[in-house]
């Protein structure tokens, strides 16, 4: 099982207004929020489900985590193997293995190559240790069916928000990925 859940935090009045030259500036060009997946019951990221109704503020950068999904998850079809690089964090990948027609999935701990980062990689590390879990085996069908369906599904919301939100840079690479995705 894969499954992605999130939830914006941003302030939704404050998006509804924005114009398209705001739309790109360093301080709008990411929708906040919280984000995490889940692979056969085991989660990476944090998604608190009831985080407006609390007042809480996610730091996750959603539309950035869609992207990097569906990239490794294009990778790992074409080639076998892709790396994310959790940005947030200094020393956490996720691992993407392909398997036939499953994606083997784990969380890696090692040290940034350099102190650079590319948030997909398409080489293993030299040297790391697994993370909280390791070898979880999915579907790569189901993989592409959630990130269809979830991504959609905040394109649509950030469309209801605002439609000048899906003319953004970052926005606007998420939806022609999820076209490119549902062409498959």
């Amino acid at each position: 099982m894969f499954e992605i859940l999130y939830t914006i935090t941003d302030d939704i009045k404050e998006l509804a207004t924005l114009g398209e030259g705001e739309l790109n500036c360093e301080v709008y060009h990411e929708i906040g929020g919280y984000f995490a997946f889940y692979v056969n019951g085991n989660d990476y990221g944090l998604y608190i489900k009831d985080a407006i109704e609390h007042d809480v503020c996610g730091g996750e950068r959603i539309t950035d985590w869609f992207i990097n999904l569906i990239l490794a998850y294009n990778e790992v079809a074409r080639s076998g193997y892709a790396l994310i690089d959790d940005i947030d964090s200094y020393i956490e990948w996720i691992e993407f293995e392909k398997i036939c027609d499953m994606a083997k999935i784990s969380i890696i701990r090692a040290e940034k190559p350099d102190g650079t980062f590319t948030e997909v990689r398409l080489t293993p590390l030299e040297q790391f240790e697994y993370g909280r879990w390791q070898d979880e085996t999915v579907k790569l069908n189901d993989i592409r069916t959630e990130l269809i369906k979830k991504a959609s599904q905040y394109l649509d919301e950030l469309g209801e928000i605002n439609k000048k939100l899906l003319k953004s840079r970052d926005v606007a690479e998420l939806k022609d990925l999820v076209l490119q995705l549902m062409r498959i």
